[in-house]
């Protein structure tokens, strides 16, 4: 058996992040994670939790902002827990990605800029072959030229419509009746690089935009595997490209008038129901996301946080 396909992830340290990358890290016959560099902080320049929180607050509606508080908060928690449990990570679902990486052996860098020089270096000499990401900065061209395969971003829409961010709401907001997610190969103009492959799912109105968000990056980390796979194989990675008729459309953080179109549609930001089951996986830590990950594409509970 030949060398495996190395491979590095960038990512910021949050629940979706964790759903897209964490099944790559058991690896493969024909590649391994070799190191995860994760954001110190969701805003840049805020070097602590309580800061960074509240400085996103002045960035969105105030309701967008408690949704992403309660559930990523509830996540963070069971990050926590679930690190100080001796299971491993589990290829079938996804974990926490720094924990997970942490007990899979892969090296786990927290840094400010994903440009500094430090890292540029670690992942040159990791011999990095392949570079994912998903976070909200723009490389330079130095971080773009260490892997030798490119650089591969997930972003969470069928680009170029719904670019930047919150992809999911805005479609939602809009009447969209699918969503989906574009890995794209990346260039140093933002979310500008050609798309690889793309994957969609419909609109379900009688679901949250939590459920929708949850389901659409289950369904971008299993796309990504196939094309991970796919290179380490030697094929072309790619796939179907869902894009046909969009325009190039750019998106910010939900505003309150945004969310108020969005809840004018019957929309729900989070049902309890879920609410319920990340506070589950809080107590029981052993019992992992799955059960969370089965209600959410499951079930009918009316119960909701608008």
């Amino acid at each position: 058996m030949g060398t495996k396909m190395r491979v590095a992830i960038l990512t910021n340290d949050d629940l979706t992040g964790s759903i897209v990358f964490s099944p790559l890290l058991s690896g493969s016959d024909s590649f391994e994670v070799v190191s995860v560099a994760l954001s110190k902080s969701p805003v840049k320049g805020r070097g602590g939790a309580v800061s960074s929180v509240l400085s996103l607050a002045q960035k969105m509606s105030f309701r967008y902002w408690l949704f992403l508080l309660v559930t990523n908060g509830l996540f963070q928690f069971f990050a926590w827990r679930w690190s100080r449990t001796s299971l491993l990570p589990d290829p079938a679902s996804f974990v926490p990605i720094r924990s997970g990486a942490r007990k899979s052996g892969i090296p786990v860098l927290i840094v400010e800029d994903f440009n500094e020089p430090d890292l540029r270096k670690h992942l040159a000499d990791q011999k990095v072959d392949l570079l994912l990401i998903r976070i909200s900065a723009i490389l330079k061209s130095g971080m773009l030229s260490v892997p030798r395969f490119g650089t591969w971003c997930v972003h969470s829409s069928l680009l170029p419509a719904y670019g930047g961010i919150a992809g999911e709401f805005h479609a939602l907001r809009q009447g969209q009746l699918r969503i989906g997610s574009t890995v794209f190969s990346v260039t140093e103009k933002l979310d500008a690089g050609p798309p690889l492959a793309q994957v969609s799912l419909p609109v379900d109105e009688q679901r949250s935009l939590f459920h929708h968000i949850v389901s659409n990056n289950q369904r971008a980390s299993d796309l990504l595997r196939e094309m991970v796979e796919q290179q380490a194989g030697g094929k072309p990675p790619g796939g179907s490209l869902l894009n046909a008729g969009l325009d190039a459309s750019y998106f910010t953080w939900p505003s309150a008038s945004d969310v108020k179109e969005f809840r004018d549609r019957r929309g729900r930001l989070v049902e309890l129901s879920e609410i319920a089951d990340l506070i589950h996986a809080v107590v029981q830590p052993s019992s992992g996301l799955l059960r969370s990950r089965g209600a959410i594409r499951g079930g009918t509970s009316k119960a909701s946080v608008e």
